[in-house]
């Protein structure tokens, strides 16, 4: 017997989008740093038509940049669009030569393609001049699976034996060209032949992996069951280190419950399995991290005194390459995984009420990371597996239907999550930056979670700090660990050594979920999304502050005496333009000073759904139910937490 079947989906999504981030041309930085005299709404000159921003109130010259942008401005004037169409679908064959056989294989194929257009007008601040950018990114991905099924009954044990083997081939494809034009001519004409000068941009990656993998599953009595697997991955990306690995599993789960000594409580107690396992998994490198490869561009190099100009990899009107800062790696291994997870599932009054209960421990051995590397080596950095990294935590699951009536039905749903890890290597050295901002960012950082955040602080007691040639610990008496230094001026100073100023892992993750059904037809849901714990650096705060815009700011001239002990204890000093600029915020000062608590409890989704059952539609068309669904996502956040989103 042989059963073909298969499906398509298309789907088409345009977006006029914004500039945002950390972006001159932005909505954000323009609109919060604008002092509250200024009307931002009269974002073009009465008289000239040219762009206003509180920068540059009465300009008089187009092509010149306005500092930050005007958020009307950004809103009306400049142009990020995006065409995005994809196509995915899979086609399936099933074969049974035998009754206890199966023989199946499924292709599958994901297509998008995603056009873009970006337009930054003459004035705007990120190009003064005009800008145009044009973008196609092309994403393919190829899937087939091979899957072979033997299926057995013994009577040994009341057995039944599941054997499977299998291959899968997967071929990812990515595709990037984009041109961006600058110096535009006529305002308002927004293609690439409106600008004077062009810089394009090419790339092209290709991934394959390729797996084999066998499972054997045995069901004894009916109640105890016993799973094996072993799995060999390859992948392209290792380049010419060894592309092959094995990776094996194995659990066991037992149903307790259809033992006879449960029958008596099947009233109240009828389901309770418990269940262990143990598998490995691992991950490959990025691509082409195992090359050294080349780059080109304009201005190559552009430090000391080359700035602002700088050496390009161009010269007498020819193209060229230089060798990038990444050296390839040709000795990487897999980053791998290994997870022991024991855990139960409970069901109570004809499981009205579920609970399930999860302890894992997972180690990460030879994770990967970018490691720095010495100048004079001629590059910066190079892939290593460098590190060591164990998780262990809980998952709590709980199900309960209040109501089961037959017009209407209640589900409700928590869970509770907790995870603690900790960084157990990192090849003999301390920490590895992760990336981040300037004066904030994430770290590996050994003995403790993963990720750290790193940044400025104060100079505080406790640290052996030695500040103006005073070990401070020594010179100064009655202090706690933690306490200020105060300095002569009377303020306290930033402590001039980078230190761990965050966790932002939270201390545990949860989530309460309802449901309503209606005549079997209609659902009304919810989710709300627990996070509890867990720092976060308000840059945007330290933005503001440093600008004077934040309404923390709005004390300019008090008077303030900081608790400390030093030199300026107990001196009176002023909150004033040089303090919010300098110590008194992070985006002068110390990062410290904006690190607040990341919890919260948000309002994810509610959604209606509704669906619509017609024998007379199935007859037509052989469709069995058209599903309808309206929701709206990211509702509400309950958070002490001042920044954004």
């Amino acid at each position: 017997k042989i059963n073909v079947t298969g499906n398509i989906q298309f789907v088409d999504v345009t977006s006029e989008r914004i500039q945002k981030g950390s972006n001159v041309s932005g909505l954000l930085l323009g609109a919060w740093r604008t002092p509250p005299t200024f009307d931002n709404s009269v974002y073009l000159d009465p008289v000239n038509g040219f762009h206003r921003s509180y920068r540059i109130q009465n300009p008089t010259t187009l092509k010149v940049g306005r500092g930050y942008d005007n958020p009307f401005f950004v809103v009306n004037e400049h142009v990020n669009d995006s065409e995005v169409g994809r196509t995915f679908g899979n086609l399936r064959v099933d074969y049974d030569p035998f009754d206890w056989l199966n023989i199946s294989y499924i292709l599958g194929h994901d297509y998008t393609n995603d056009e873009r257009r970006t337009v930054l007008p003459p004035s705007s601040s990120a190009a003064p001049t005009g800008q145009v950018t044009r973008e196609k990114l092309n994403t393919q991905e190829t899937d087939g699976n091979l899957v072979i099924t033997a299926e057995q009954k013994f009577d040994f044990a009341d057995m039944n034996a599941t054997l499977m083997l299998g291959q899968n081939m997967n071929q990812r494809k990515y595709n990037y060209f984009g041109t961006t034009g600058n110096d535009m001519a006529v305002y308002g004409f927004n293609q690439l032949d409106n600008t004077s000068s062009y810089t394009p941009d090419e790339y092209e990656s290709i991934i394959r992996s390729e797996s084999y993998f066998g499972q054997l599953t045995l069901e004894l009595y009916n109640q105890l069951y016993l799973t094996a697997a072993l799995r060999n991955d390859g992948s392209s990306t290792f380049g010419i280190s060894q592309k092959r690995h094995w990776y094996p599993k194995a659990s066991a789960a037992w149903e307790f419950t259809k033992l006879d000594f449960f029958a008596g409580m099947s009233d109240w107690w009828n389901f309770g399995k418990v269940r262990l396992a143990y598998g490995e998994a691992g991950q490959e490198p990025g691509v082409y991290t195992t090359i050294t490869a080349f780059s080109s561009s304009t201005a190559a190099f552009t430090d000391g005194w080359l700035s602002p100009f700088g050496w390009t990899s161009n010269a007498y009107g020819f193209g060229g390459f230089y060798t990038s800062g990444g050296k390839g790696q040709d000795k990487i291994l897999p980053q791998r995984s290994k997870e022991f997870e024991f855990g139960f599932d409970f069901g109570f009054l004809d499981e009205k009420i579920g609970v399930e209960f999860t302890y894992y421990n997972s180690k990460t051995t030879d994770a990967i990371f970018s490691l720095p590397l010495a100048p004079s080596t001629g590059f910066t950095s190079q892939v290593q597996n460098a590190g060591v990294i164990n998780n262990r935590g809980i998952e709590i699951g709980i199900t309960a239907q209040p109501i089961n009536i037959p017009a209407f039905k209640w589900d409700l749903g928590f869970i509770y999550a907790t995870n603690k890890n900790e960084v157990l290597d990192l090849s003999g050295v301390e920490y590895l930056s992760l990336g981040g901002f300037t004066s904030t960012h994430g770290s590996a950082y050994k003995g403790y979670p993963l990720p750290m955040l790193r940044g400025y602080d104060f100079v505080r007691f406790g640290l052996g700090i030695v500040y103006a040639g005073d070990n401070i610990d020594t010179k100064y008496t009655g202090w706690k660990p933690g306490d200020l230094y105060i300095a002569a001026t009377g303020y306290p100073v930033q402590d001039p050594q980078i230190r761990l100023i965050g966790d932002p892992n939270p201390d545990w993750t949860g989530s309460i979920s309802s449901t309503f059904t209606l005549f079997g037809e209609i659902e009304i849901s919810a989710l709300l999304d627990i996070k509890q714990g867990g720092d976060v650096w308000n840059g945007t705060r330290g933005a503001l502050v440093y600008f004077g815009t934040h309404a923390a700011t709005a004390d300019r001239g008090a008077k303030i005496t900081f608790q400390g002990y030093g030199p300026g204890a107990g001196k009176e000093v002023v909150k004033d333009q040089a303090y919010y600029t300098g110590v008194g915020g992070s985006f002068g000062g110390p990062s410290s000073t904006d690190m607040e608590d990341g919890s919260y409890v948000k309002l994810r989704e509610v959604a209606i759904a509704y669906t619509l059952r017609n024998q007379t539609i199935k007859e037509w068309a052989g469709i069995s139910a058209i599903d309808f669904r309206l929701s709206a996502r990211n509702i509400h956040t309950w958070t002490n937490y001042s920044g954004i989103d």
